[in-house]
């Protein structure tokens, strides 16, 4: 009984150690995945709006837009001349395996995407991490030909993913074999819009920016 009692002790003391160990190999690596992150998301932005040049990292904070957590992190996208063009959203939700995070693209007044990039996923090899490839971002990178022309998805309704093409500028094709974590991204762009677009639709009709640039 007495070594039942001391292996339990050393199982539970071991545990505790490694834990403690992984917080601060967390904490010490926190701050670099941070950056890490922070410098791959700047470098992806003038693909994301076209003609941005200089992006700058700002915040929308709680009174300026109602938002769940403490602030949704926002991207001022510039051309060379210093002319706003657009904004970069970064933002995250639930996906079949685990938490994506993507960046979105929209023009200046907010009524038009004109990019996606999944910043960071853990969507199933070969099915669902296909979010990440042009298979599925095209509608929001190059647009879709409707009527003969190339016209930019819109955000004036929510997105919506269809087991086919459509011509519809409010909707996307399912990855097959991937419709949760088709929907998943598309559910993240639909939350994002609803969350930052009055905000930021706002300021650009004022000629204002967000709290944070310059």
């Amino acid at each position: 009984m007495k070594k039942y009692i001391a292996d339990a002790w050393l199982v539970i003391v071991l545990g505790l150690a490694f834990g403690a160990a992984l917080a601060g190999v967390q904490m010490g690596l926190g701050p670099v995945i941070y950056q890490n992150k922070l410098n791959e998301a700047l470098s992806r932005i003038p693909a994301l709006v076209p003609h941005a040049v200089q992006p700058d990292l700002m915040k929308v904070s709680p009174d300026q837009v109602m938002l769940r957590e403490a602030g949704s992190t926002i991207y001022y996208a510039r051309d060379e001349k210093g002319r706003q063009v657009g904004w970069v959203i970064q933002a995250a939700g639930q996906g079949f395996a685990d938490r994506i995070e993507v960046l979105i693209g929209v023009s200046e007044d907010v009524s038009l995407i004109t990019g996606l990039y999944v910043l960071d996923h853990k969507e199933s090899p070969g099915y669902g991490d296909r979010i990440a490839t042009p298979e599925y971002q095209d509608p929001f990178n190059k647009g879709k030909v409707v009527g003969g022309e190339l016209r930019r998805l819109r955000t004036d309704q929510p997105l919506k993913v269809t087991p086919e093409k459509t011509d519809s500028l409010h909707e996307v094709k399912a990855l097959t074999g991937a419709t949760i974590s088709s929907e998943s991204v598309a559910a993240i762009v639909n939350d994002a819009m609803a969350k930052v677009k009055p905000a930021l639709r706002a300021r650009a009709a004022a000629g204002q920016p967000v709290s944070g640039g310059n």
